[in-house]
């Protein structure tokens, strides 16, 4: 709550006012920030299309409107709170008890057999740093071992 109310007295939002009064943020009232985030893009001329995990990726609809994509994401994404609170309902999900998500974070590599029962924090800050070990990329494609992906995304498997 504390995060939301930051967020709301940053942005003014009435949606997000509307959110806090009983302290849940439902999938719906993330359907309706989400959707009151690609109206402002679409009012502005951009598209933005998400990826699984909402990471957005904004396309002008003209070409020469290149220049005010960084103007129109400060509108429609910092000053409207979408991103923000997002991120608030994304760390509740995937860690609703407040966990380390270090240690859960290596608990799940191990336990997937990608590293030894004496992988520590060390090893664990040093590989993800470097990209080694188990997060040493893939030659072919780039990224990480898929299972190293979910261990990282969501290690106590609250995300389904």
């Amino acid at each position: 709550m504390r995060e939301l109310k930051q967020i709301q007295e940053r942005t003014h939002s009435a949606m997000i006012a509307d959110i806090m009064k009983d302290g849940v943020i439902t999938a719906q009232e993330m359907n309706d920030l989400q959707r009151q985030q690609m109206d402002c893009y679409a009012a502005e001329g951009y598209d933005i299309l998400y990826d699984d995990d909402l990471t957005a990726t904004v396309i002008p609809r003209d070409a020469n409107g290149e220049g005010e994509t960084e103007a129109v994401a400060r509108r429609c994404d910092t000053n409207q709170g979408f991103a923000d609170v997002y991120n608030v309902y994304f760390e509740a999900l995937r860690n609703p008890d407040a966990r380390d998500m270090t240690k859960a974070t290596i608990q799940c590599l191990i336990d997937n057999g990608l590293v030894d029962k004496t992988y520590s924090k060390a090893d664990y800050e040093r590989d993800s740093k470097n990209r080694t070990g188990p997060y040493t990329p893939d030659p072919e494609t780039g990224g990480v071992n898929d299972q190293v992906y979910t261990c990282g995304r969501d290690p106590l498997g609250n995300l389904g």
